[in-house]
């Protein structure tokens, strides 16, 4: 995943970590643009500081940084059994437009 999000379009300044005012890793924001979309590319709360509210300003951060790149139509995804992020997202003002499952298929050599 990290490999795709470094080959879509990205300011090095937008990819950033966070930290509590004590200096603790909080989590990570990777916003990017897509061919056809602005996307929050990634974005995640360490386990130990989940809970915290955190995720609430990442977003906002990611979304901001895309709005002041001009970016107008942003998208965003998140796994259906994760909740907390999904919530999150519609806090943010983000409405959901999809469902969609996922397969692969992995061969033993």
């Amino acid at each position: 995943m990290f490999r795709d999000l470094q080959r879509m379009t990205h300011q090095p300044k937008w990819w950033q970590l966070a930290y509590t005012r004590d200096a603790k890793l909080i989590g990570l924001l990777m916003p990017t643009v897509s061919p056809t979309y602005a996307t929050i590319g990634y974005i995640g709360v360490l386990p130990e500081q989940r809970g915290n509210g955190y995720i609430h300003p990442l977003l906002r951060r990611a979304t901001e940084l895309l709005l002041a790149a001009g970016q107008t139509y942003i998208r965003a995804d998140t796994d259906q059994q994760n909740k907390p992020m999904a919530h999150a997202f519609l806090r943010a003002g983000y409405r959901p437009f999809a469902s969609r499952l996922e397969y692969s298929l992995v061969r033993s050599p």
